[in-house]
């Protein structure tokens, strides 16, 4: 690897289209993460040379794939649109080149980002947990029993990133062992649920009983964000100020659920707001 890396510098240190570049090695757990390549080369371009492609070659009887894009693009795929991959890409590779600290930089970022956005994060998985997990009751209820297991299996993976985020670790990308090390209760809902010789509508059952609990315990503690922006000023706010909210609008079509879900909760109170042009309508709003 050693010959790599000083291969690597020799061919771009020079270079003045290449500002960054970093080696990721294939992981023994997870190869889809280099897309099975022994060696992933990350090379940050310049801006003005929007160069986004991918390339396969073989150095010293290594086989590499380098993947190369402008700074902007890298970051955009980071933290709004990638998954794992491009994160460990980002943490895990060994960087090499960085003529102006890019790389270094944007992972400095990352790593704040990921501590600041915490609350964001924990109400984003709630909310789509908690959508999966009516979905599901649902569904039992009508004799669906398929389609309501495969809502709480949607629900029990939002359970278990909400466990990873909890835990303050970064995502890996064998979640559910992860998972198995931080979490055993969770982990065995997982493994009743796919592998329990219980029927399917029984091992649903017991997954939707487990939910519930958890909707109990954990509800103020995820939906802390949202809590706090309610608790901002002394007048109600409407659903629809809530969507509207700049923290919240990524999940603006989740807030009517949560809030009637806080309301049953007695986490919210609803208060009649006189705003409805109409006679004899009036609007709810929420409060702390």
């Amino acid at each position: 690897m050693n010959r790599i890396r000083e291969s690597v510098l020799a061919r771009f240190a020079r270079d003045p289209s290449v500002k960054s570049a970093a080696i990721v090695e294939r992981p023994a757990a997870c190869p889809s993460i280099t897309d099975g390549f022994p060696v992933l080369l990350l090379v940050i371009s310049v801006s003005e040379a929007r160069e986004n492609y991918t390339t396969h070659y073989s150095k010293d009887d290594f086989r590499i794939q380098e993947r190369r894009m402008d700074l902007s693009t890298f970051e955009r795929i980071v933290f709004r649109g990638g998954d794992i991959r491009e994160v460990h890409w980002l943490l895990q590779g060994d960087i090499v080149l960085d003529k102006e600290n890019d790389l270094s930089g944007l992972r400095e970022k990352y790593r704040r980002f990921a501590g600041e956005s915490r609350e964001r994060k924990l109400l984003g998985e709630f909310a789509a947990f908690l959508r999966k997990y009516t979905q599901g009751r649902e569904y039992l209820h009508e004799g669906q029993v398929l389609d309501a297991y495969t809502r709480v299996l949607g629900a029990l993976q939002h359970w278990a990133r909400i466990v990873i985020i909890e835990g303050g670790k970064p995502a890996e990308s064998a979640m559910w062992k992860q998972v198995h090390r931080m979490n055993a209760g969770v982990y065995k809902l997982y493994e009743e649920l796919t592998q329990s010789r219980e029927t399917v509508a029984q091992r649903v059952e017991l997954l939707l009983l487990a939910c519930e609990f958890s909707l109990l315990s954990e509800m103020e503690k995820c939906c802390a964000l949202l809590l706090r922006i309610i608790r901002e000023r002394s007048e109600a706010w409407s659903v629809g100020e809530l969507q509207n909210h700049p923290d919240l609008r990524e999940l603006r079509n989740e807030i009517p659920l949560l809030m009637r879900k806080l309301e049953q909760r007695a986490l919210v109170k609803a208060v009649p707001c006189p705003r409805s042009r109409h006679a004899g309508w009036m609007e709810i709003c929420y409060t702390r």
